[in-house]
């Protein structure tokens, strides 16, 4: 036995693929038949796991999207080529040290990649990796013997009779070996290409007997596990193809294995119910690419049990149409919406705080912090006269700097007249508190009103915004004083940041906040009185709603989203080449050789043009949907349609 009390990650790879020499070299049984897939080897009782289930086949696919054509395009392929000579010759640095060439490195993975987390009954977890590798032109063994030198360098030495001998089992014809890392063993095995590592020696062997087409004794396969089979089963793709990414975790599960033996960390545990958490079975999900009219989708589902309590029952979901809000531009971004029952889920939210403490507590800190204070009725005045739905959107705003995106939020009311009747009467005593007393003109103010196109906007005054702005002007000038100097002596540039102050106004049955932005609410007001062309007419956007109704069945969702990826594209070449980024890049590569060297390869090979690699990135949506199971997550990125 090998023991080490110091321990890097290369080397815990090491040990995870390297057997010794003789075991490499010894015949495999004749008997051992091909390996079942993995959810009929691993253990019901497998609380996590990260799948892919051929790493070469996703390779495959990845190259054949848009995304994977886009980088073989002769307008983007010559700075492609110019990176990766850029990180062969960054990584000739650690080249030594890591004693592999980097096309081993890449070169490995040759199939499945596995890791499971295993947590047998009332015993405390343990983690599986299985990992098929290339054993052609000799990378294996290349990655073998530089593994056997990590080993060596991290071995400490050790007293003789501390020492154990190295351990070799066999068990029909696999042969197992054991080292000890970081006090735990390790032990796994090789068959053909395939390396199976655990640590347990038992659930490692219960692995081989299920291999080999036997029962284990009182603990039946992965598959037979009802939370994974559902998920499973709800994340399936639509040919009956095996998805190029699989997950599964149970939360649960995984929480009371880590805390045996942690009495503090049990109680915490033990409190979950009252939070409404054993309402949640288990979270798994799946990822396709290049399926039919797809480049990828992706599946994800959270099991819940019924009926749902707690935090789940909270999140009081409702179904809601796919429309945008009519005022939302065509030059948004991204926007995603959720509908929820605001009554149900505040009626909820008192019972859980109230469970903590006595009927009434959540009523009673409501009247005391917001009621009183703001001389409202939080329940009847806001709650309410929500109608559920909230959306939020970005923007971007030009000229393009770094915070180009602007966000924004909705919120869709029953009744606007009495929320804006509610917000002038919160203005006023905010501003009367601001002020000291009564307000009037020549007070100060937390809250000013203006108007724009007869809509009142709530904002910060703008007196404040620059008294703000110029306090960050003297602060940034008195740091670039302390700031390194460039090589000729002048202050390096910066990319420039626009920070601005939330507004809100009420139009179109919405209340309508601007996140960050002064030119937003003004945007979305010209929208919404017919000048400038809205998302709900964009021909993109119905077409992800048309797919999106294709897949749910022409049900309603609980929440649909929507992200056009060439507005962002264009943002981004946009920002990139602005003499000012072109500066920040130069003055960072005066300290940074690899940075230095992507500046080098962007001046001879400059980025295409938008219209030239535009073409390569496609609308992306999904939406959420409620049923009997759960929550389930689906969000797919379109193929052109000029392909």
């Amino acid at each position: 036995m090998i023991s080490f009390t110091k321990f890097s990650f290369a080397a815990l790879v090491a040990v995870l693929l390297l057997p010794s020499q003789w075991m490499w070299a010894s015949p495999q049984s004749e008997s051992i038949p091909e390996r079942p897939t993995t959810e009929l080897i691993l253990p019901e009782t497998t609380v996590a796991l990260v799948q892919i289930p051929n790493f070469r086949d996703a390779l495959e696919k990845m190259r054949q999207t848009a995304g994977g054509q886009m980088m073989a395009d002769q307008s983007i392929a010559p700075l492609v080529d110019g990176l990766w000579e850029e990180a062969e010759t960054s990584y000739e640095d650690v080249k030594d040290k890591v004693g592999l060439e980097l096309s081993d490195l890449t070169s490995l993975p040759a199939g499945e990649m596995t890791f499971a987390v295993i947590a047998p009954r009332r015993q405390t977890p343990e983690y599986l990796v299985m990992m098929d590798l290339n054993a052609d032109d000799g990378v294996l063994d290349r990655v073998m013997d530089r593994g056997r030198e990590l080993i060596a360098e991290t071995e400490t030495e050790e007293d003789e009779s501390e020492t154990e001998p190295e351990e070799f089992d066999s068990v029909d014809g696999f042969e197992i070996e054991s080292f000890r890392v970081n006090g735990r063993k390790v032990h796994f095995f090789r068959h053909d290409q395939t390396v199976v590592a655990c640590t347990s020696l038992s659930e490692l062997n219960d692995l081989i007997q299920r291999w080999m087409g036997q029962e284990v004794e009182k603990t039946r396969p992965l598959s037979a596990n009802r939370r994974y089979a559902t998920i499973m089963k709800r994340c399936e793709g639509t040919n009956d193809l095996d998805p190029e990414f699989r997950f599964f975790v149970d939360p649960i599960a995984v929480a009371k294995s880590s805390t045996i033996g942690n009495p503090s960390a049990r109680l915490t545990i033990n409190l979950l119910p009252l939070l409404g958490f054993d309402s949640l079975s288990a979270i798994g999900g799946t990822m396709f690419l290049d399926e039919e009219d797809y480049e990828a989708v992706m599946h994800g589902h959270v099991l819940l049990t019924n009926p749902r309590t707690g935090i789940f029952a909270l999140l009081a979901f409702k179904p809601t149409d796919y429309d945008p809000e009519p005022f939302i531009p065509q030059t948004a971004n991204n926007h995603s919406m959720v509908s929820l029952d605001a009554p149900k889920g505040y009626a909820e939210l008192t019972k859980i705080v109230d469970s903590f403490a006595e009927p009434g507590y959540f009523e009673k800190i409501v009247q005391e912090n917001i009621n009183d204070d703001l001389q409202l009725d939080l329940k009847e005045d806001i709650i309410n006269t929500i109608d559920g739905r909230i959306t939020w959107f970005q923007w971007i705003e030009e000229p393009a700097m770094l915070n180009s995106n602007r966000n924004g939020i909705a919120i869709r009311l029953k009744d606007p007249a009495k929320f804006e009747m509610l917000l002038d009467k919160v203005t006023e005593k905010a501003n009367g508190d601001f002020a000291g007393g009564d307000s009037d003109e020549d007070s100060p103010q937390a809250i000013e009103k203006r108007e724009y196109r007869d809509v009142t906007i709530y904002a910060e005054p703008r007196s404040k915004i620059a008294t703000r702005n110029e306090q960050r002007d003297r602060r940034r000038n008195a740091r670039n004083k302390k700031r390194r100097r460039n090589k000729e002596g002048e202050d390096r540039p910066r990319m420039e940041v626009s920070i601005e102050s939330p507004q809100m106004a009420i139009f179109g049955d919405c209340l309508v906040i601007s996140v960050d932005s002064n030119r937003l609410l003004e945007v979305l007001i010209d929208t919404h009185l017919g000048e400038g062309d809205a998302l709900a007419d964009d021909e993109g956007y119905a077409r992800i709603v048309e797919e999106s109704q294709k897949l749910l069945n022409n049900e309603l969702p609980i929440a649909n989203f929507y992200s056009d990826p060439k507005k962002q594209l264009k943002w981004l070449l946009d920002l990139v080449n602005t003499d000012t980024a072109q500066k920040v890049l130069e003055g960072v590569g005066q300290d940074n050789k690899y940075i230095s060297g992507i500046k080098r390869r962007l001046d001879e090979n400059p980025l295409p043009e938008f219209d030239q690699i535009g073409k390569y990135f496609n609308q992306t949506g999904g939406f959420f949907s409620d049923d009997d199971t759960g929550v389930h997550m689906l969000f797919f990125t379109l193929k052109s349609e000029e392909e």
